[in-house]
């Protein structure tokens, strides 16, 4: 959790750098909430860290469609979990409207691209 949270606030530290619209996007290794990891029903820490880095640096998480994971392992993926997401600025939103991440068939990966 201590890395992720340097993480965060080098995201944060960066951010103050760029002027306009910015987007984020790849394997955050974490989720929101405990209906985007598998078999997870309680809220933990490192939930809370990221969904409190994506509300104070007003990014935008938009919906998921064409799947419930970006990740999956084991046998029958009896592990799975939404890792890979796309975050934006709202002024990224403003210039370019509509934006909707969707899940793409895996070729090789664990992970899904999106």
């Amino acid at each position: 959790l201590v890395e992720r949270e340097e993480t965060w606030w080098e995201i944060g530290a960066a951010r103050g750098l760029i002027e306009g619209p910015w987007v984020l996007c790849g394997d955050f290794n974490t989720v929101r909430y405990p209906s985007e990891k598998k078999n997870c029903n309680k809220i933990n820490k490192g939930m809370t860290d990221f969904s409190d880095f994506i509300e104070d640096m007003e990014l935008v998480d938009p919906e998921l469609s064409g799947g419930k994971y970006t990740w999956k392992k084991g046998d029958r993926h009896s592990t799975a979990a939404r890792l890979d997401r796309i975050l934006f600025s709202e002024e990224w939103e403003a210039k370019f409207r509509n934006i909707r991440q969707h899940i793409l068939h895996r070729v090789t990966s664990d992970h899904s691209s999106i």
